[in-house]
């Protein structure tokens, strides 16, 4: 079968999206090798060398050590991109190259591989570039960091062979600031390994009876993932809020995760007397959907800002609705899938009132939850299950490697 090359900076050789579809590749007969910078974002830990994991091969690019969103972080960017290639081994011939960007700096390395392989180029749009960083407030519409940006982005649309995109309606975007062509662009959005899930789940049920042991007497509303200026966690806080005001005892909201944000939260829900927000810290994935399956509801906030309009391909959500439980979302996305699914309830973005409201709800009506939890959990089997996402790559690649893609 054939040789595929992944570059994402970010990849990890247990967990994430690429790991996901990588894996499910492998077992289809594939050979797969993930390239990804040594030093990791999170855990701030360096990696060296390569190692396989489940069939997959890790390259772990030298990059820099740093701290923050700073000047170190965009060096360990361009370190990454520029050494990529020199550290895939001798002789090395990938069929096809994918290179995500989480950055978009790994198109770059991509493209030049894929020119030096004579391998179809595809560039994966995660986030659009540079319209998260001016949407999100950290750069101008007409700065020089935007012009540059766009110049990457436009150059990697028209070299690569085709474009995968998590957002829905990326290609609006893609089309009308760049002339691409429709055809050019596949929608391949993040999801669950259901298989995994559910393993997961009943191997660490009684792990999580005993984190959850304290509120078993509680209506849990749950949260998972960062919590960093990207995360509207301030409407969750005001809901919590909302709720408290309204004599909801019984209500109480775990946050599981760690973000930049977390310190402020804490200090403002102190400050506020809330006694119904507690933070969880950061757990392993390996237990969130026994923590799932033993709280009563899940919630997601988003901003209100123009960039959703091309929609959201969130981690968290898709895990949500593998876990059978309702949802209460926050946002106006192009993609709403609680709405659309009927698997919860939406709220307008940023209005606490009316998401404190929701749960509430939500809360007085035991068949409705149930089956809003089932309809969710449907969705992700008919939908964003791993397999079916990696049906969706593997015909991709076919098209791809037999030259019939635009």
């Amino acid at each position: 079968m054939h040789e595929i090359l992944i570059i994402n900076h970010y990849a990890n050789p247990d967990s994430g999206r690429h790991f996901q579809l990588a894996r499910e590749l492998v077992r289809r007969g594939y050979g797969v090798t993930i390239a990804a910078a040594s030093f990791q974002h999170k855990t701030n830990a360096q990696r060296t060398g390569a190692v396989v994991s489940e069939g997959i091969k890790f390259i772990f690019v030298p990059t820099c050590s740093y701290r923050g969103n700073g000047p170190g972080r965009v060096i360990n960017m361009l370190q990454f991109a520029a050494r990529v290639k020199g550290c895939l081994p001798g002789g090395y011939r990938p069929d096809v190259v994918i290179a995500s960007s989480v950055h978009p700096f790994s198109w770059r390395a991509g493209d030049r591989i894929a020119r030096k392989a004579n391998a179809p180029f595809i560039a994966e749009v995660r986030d659009l570039w540079p319209q998260t960083l001016i949407d999100m407030g950290a750069i101008g519409d007409k700065s020089i960091i935007a012009w540059f940006f766009r110049r990457l982005e436009r150059r990697a649309y028209k070299n690569s062979r085709h474009i995968i995109t998590l957002l829905p309606a990326a290609d609006l975007y893609i089309c009308s600031k760049h002339g691409v062509n429709r055809d050019k662009i596949t929608h391949i959005s993040n999801g669950v390994n259901l298989a995994e899930f559910d393993r997961y789940a009943q191997e660490n049920a009684g792990k999580a009876e005993e984190i959850l042991r304290p509120y078993k007497n509680k209506y849990i509303v749950a949260y998972t993932g960062a919590m960093s200026r990207a995360n509207q966690m301030d409407t969750i806080i005001g809901a919590a809020r909302e709720v408290a005001a309204a004599g909801a005892d019984r209500i109480c909201f775990l946050l599981f995760g760690q973000g930049t944000e977390v310190e402020r939260l804490k200090s403002e829900t102190a400050e506020m007397g809330l006694d119904n927000v507690h933070f969880m810290g950061q757990q392993p994935y390996s237990l969130i959907p026994a923590l799932l399956r033993g709280c009563h509801l899940n919630i997601v906030a988003m901003k209100n800002i123009d960039l959703y309009q091309y929609g959201i391909s969130l981690n968290k959500l898709y895990v949500y609705l593998a876990s059978g439980k309702p949802i209460v979302f926050s946002g106006k996305v192009a993609n709403d899938l609680v709405r659309e699914a009927r698997a919860g309830i939406s709220v307008p973005p940023e209005d606490s009132k009316a998401v404190a409201q929701a749960i509430m709800a939500i809360m007085a009506d035991e068949d409705m939850a149930w089956e809003m939890g089932l309809r969710g959990r449907r969705l992700a089997e008919e939908e964003y299950d791993i397999p079916i996402l990696t049906n969706k790559l593997e015909n991709l690649i076919a098209r791809c490697l037999s030259n019939e893609c635009n």
